[in-house]
């Protein structure tokens, strides 16, 4: 039997850990989630007319988080960073973690962990999608 992990390597899904906490986030073009769907087929559908889309499950013991944003939006980053943001909230409820008003840094390295590692995975996804598309 196969794990949702294998399933989402086979689909060649790319997804980074949120160190320090256990849980790895799959990134998606919001649109063209295919593979997504065929790794997770009981994800969430999208409302329609989102820009972005965060959604967090756990399956065969991992902790997944999933991101969706749609290709060429001029709000990009805004988008990443607002979805990035359910992700870390997603995180501090799974594992006891909270904001701290009087120190906000290790949030916000967090947060700032989370957009940096999703925006490099979304721009591999879409270069590989774009090669592909012109080949």
């Amino acid at each position: 039997m196969t794990d949702i992990f294998d399933k989402i390597k086979r689909q060649k899904l790319k997804w980074f850990n949120t160190f320090p906490y256990p849980a790895q986030v799959i990134v998606y073009i919001l649109g063209e989630d295919e593979a997504l769907r065929r790794a997770i087929p009981d994800h969430p559908e999208h409302d329609e007319g989102v820009n972005g889309r965060c959604c967090w499950m756990k399956k065969d013991g991992y902790n997944i988080i999933t991101i969706g944003v749609k290709r060429d939006l001029g709000d990009f980053m805004a988008v990443a960073a607002h979805e990035c943001y359910h992700a870390m909230n997603a995180c501090y409820n799974w594992f006891g973690a909270y904001h701290d008003n009087e120190n906000d840094e290790p949030g916000a390295y967090f947060l700032g962990h989370l957009v940096r590692e999703f925006t490099i995975c979304f721009a591999e996804l879409t270069e590989e999608k774009n090669n592909g598309e012109n080949s």
